[in-house]
């Protein structure tokens, strides 16, 4: 079953505010260093300050952005197909993990570890194939693939494509 046109904002609504109230995906996008997991909690508000987040976005990384060292999180649709006007088909969502090349590789307790899969796992974790139920809208993930995206010379990518669906 496709999802219904008005639902998609609430749905990638639901997506972004699941993923920045998650400590280890706060954790993993927040702290630049080593031992990321010994750091201290982030609130979402740090993240999300008024509610707008700079870190986990519900639109396509910028690739001329090159201001700082950072990760960040974009998800959107990168298209739709119409069953009719007010449904979409196989609805495709895109997480694009995007990470300074800095920041690829850290350490977790003597351990190597790289950041955009760290990321990628507990997406697919935190989802485990479905979305928070609300009174308005009920939706199912189904990862299908990750794949390396080239950004610029100062970020590159990891991208979680997901399809989206509702009950």
């Amino acid at each position: 079953m496709g999802v219904k046109l008005e639902l998609l904002s609430k749905n990638l609504v639901l997506i972004i505010d699941k993923l920045i109230k998650d400590e280890k995906v706060s954790k993993l996008i927040y702290y630049n260093t080593n031992d990321i997991f010994s750091r201290p909690d982030i609130s979402p508000s740090i993240i999300a300050p008024l509610g707008e987040t700079e870190r986990v976005l519900p639109y396509p990384f910028d690739t001329s952005f090159t201001n700082d060292e950072r990760t960040q999180i974009h998800v959107y649709f990168p298209d739709l197909d119409f069953v009719n006007a007010e449904n979409a088909e196989s609805t495709v969502v895109f997480f694009d993990i995007v990470t300074h090349r800095n920041l690829w590789l850290f350490s977790e307790f003597g351990e190597k570890l790289i950041r955009p899969y760290e990321i990628a796992s507990s997406i697919s974790r935190l989802f485990d194939g479905s979305l928070p139920n609300t009174k308005s809208t009920v939706g199912k993930l189904n990862f299908l693939s990750l794949k390396q995206v080239h950004v610029n010379e100062e970020f590159s990518c990891v991208r979680l494509v997901a399809t989206m669906t509702t009950y």
